[in-house]
Order: structure tokens, then sequence, then C-alpha cells
């Protein structure tokens, strides 16, 4: 029976909700915009009642500091996220380096 209930709590959690996008639907988004030299190791996402938006903690590593560049300039363009705190230029011109971003998606 518990495991019934924790399914169903995920479902709930994946789905679309009244106020906007559902969890699928953003990490979908983020999946599908990076290159194949981007990793994502982790994605958080806190809903913000006051604001009425989502908070996406995005951790990964990228292969060189091009690609990462690459990527935040694809997520700009794309328009889905309302603010990108996307600190690439705190990147060293090295191999492997580890990131992290915040995205923030105010539902509509």
């Amino acid at each position: 029976m518990l495991f019934i209930k924790n399914v169903n709590k995920l479902v709930v959690s994946l789905s679309p909700s009244s106020t906007g996008v559902g969890y699928t639907e953003i990490i979908n988004k983020i999946v599908n915009i990076k290159n194949n030299d981007i990793k994502i190791s982790s994605i958080d996402i806190v809903d913000d009642k006051g604001t009425n938006s989502k908070k996406i903690l995005l951790n990964g590593i990228a292969s060189t500091r091009d690609s990462l560049t690459s990527y935040e300039k694809e997520i700009k363009i794309d328009g889905f996220f309302d603010s990108i705190i996307f600190p690439v230029s705190n990147f060293i011109k090295s191999t492997d380096s580890e990131f992290s971003a915040t995205l923030i998606y105010k539902n509509k």
C-alpha cells in the first residue's frame, strides 16, 4: 500500500497543475536544449507559492567552457524561462568543469 501512495504522489508531482506546467515539462525542456557536451547531474525544482513560480536549481558538468556558453545561450533564446542565473564567466577554460545555474519559471 505504501508503494501505491508513493506512486500517486509522484504522478501528482509530474503532472501539470492548474497553476502552470508540470515538472516533467520543465525537465524535458532543460534536457532537450542541452548539447552533447553537457551532462546534467541534478535538477531540483522548488515551488514558490508567494511568487507563483518555480525555481529550478541545475547542476552538471560541461566538457568545455564553450559548450556551457552555448547551453546558456540556447536557454535564453528558447524563452521558456523567465529568469536565468548562469555564471558562465566564473568557469575557467578547462575540461569537465562542474557548473550550477538557477532558472525561474513563472506560472502563466
